[in-house]
């Protein structure tokens, strides 16, 4: 909630051509936005944590009751303790998405869980393939970058405890036989604690593509030149690649589809059929008015006032 509000608040601060911020609204986003969570946001942290909490819970306890049971020969039950535990399993991941962006859109909106739970769900699902796309490079990203971080403490745990290995000092004799093990335990910790560190980092890519995203729609939902968007060129002119490269994928999977219908209908010796055409009509909401939430949210639009 703390990061969100930081991103929200320099990303929504009025930037020149070279993305250089003209006017900053605080010079402690970090305070601000500590400030801000704590102030009117704290009861709708607590009642999103306490929905995962019970659903964890409720898991917890159906593991329980299936380790118990498995001393028992009743396969149905045992086959059923196991689907439910799959779906409440599959449904904790789809709610910490679900809060997450909820608590993205309260440090944005001001508005409450609830509200923003919706808002967050609905955004999600209007930029559903652009959300599959990024969350998957992003996690491969911040994967590799706990790795590399875990690896270069174990070489450097392992150049302390074996210095002869690289030449640095041959007269050096070691009193660790087992050299592995604390090269393995380093190796874990680093691991683990560099993942503590990139979930900012997670946080804050899904704050931006949340801010981006709203800057888009408010931009679309506008006349031309009445509204002047507030991502910077870099990440406008990346998620353009991006959606293009989706624009590409879609007409060549139609393409395969059409070629493969067409073979299929010169064998059977019948005319080829169109493939049907789904229309999506999302109708994006309209752009919001120019006002502070008085609940402690960076509405986006007043960064052309205050910022």
């Amino acid at each position: 909630m703390v990061i969100s509000g930081a991103v929200h608040i320099w990303y929504w601060a009025r930037k020149d051509k070279d993305d250089n911020i003209i006017k900053r609204s605080t010079h402690v986003p970090i305070c601000a936005s500590f400030r801000r969570a704590f102030r009117y946001h704290i009861g709708g942290v607590a009642f999103g944590s306490l929905i995962i909490a019970i659903i964890a819970t409720v898991r917890v306890i159906l593991l329980y009751i299936q380790k118990k049971l498995k001393q028992t020969k009743n396969k149905a039950l045992q086959y059923c303790l196991s689907c439910v535990s799959c779906c409440l399993a599959c449904l904790q991941k789809i709610v910490e998405k679900i809060t997450k962006t909820a608590y993205i859109i309260m440090a944005l909106n001001g508005t409450g869980f609830c509200r923003s739970a919706f808002d967050g769900f609905n955004l999600l699902m209007r930029n559903i393939l652009r959300v599959a796309a990024i969350s998957g490079v992003g996690e491969f990203l911040i994967f590799t970058g706990k790795l590399v971080v875990s690896v270069i403490c174990a070489v450097v745990a392992l150049l302390i405890i074996r210095p002869g290995w690289v030449n640095i000092d041959r007269t050096f004799v070691s009193d660790v036989t087992y050299w592995w093990l604390p090269v393995i335990i380093i190796f874990v910790l680093c691991f683990f604690m560099a993942s503590a560190f990139f979930t900012i980092y997670g946080f804050t890519m899904d704050t931006l593509f949340v801010d981006f995203v709203e800057d888009e729609e408010r931009t679309r939902n506008t006349s031309a030149g009445a509204y002047t968007p507030f991502a910077p060129t870099v990440m406008r002119d990346c998620m353009t690649k991006v959606s293009a490269h989706m624009r590409e994928e879609r007409e060549m999977q139609k393409r395969q589809l059409e070629e493969e219908e067409a073979k299929l209908a010169q064998l059977e010796g019948r005319s080829p059929v169109e493939p049907m055409q789904v229309q999506m009509n999302v109708q994006m909401p309209p752009p919001m008015p120019i006002q502070v939430s008085p609940a402690g949210g960076i509405n986006p639009v007043v960064a052309q006032a205050h910022y």
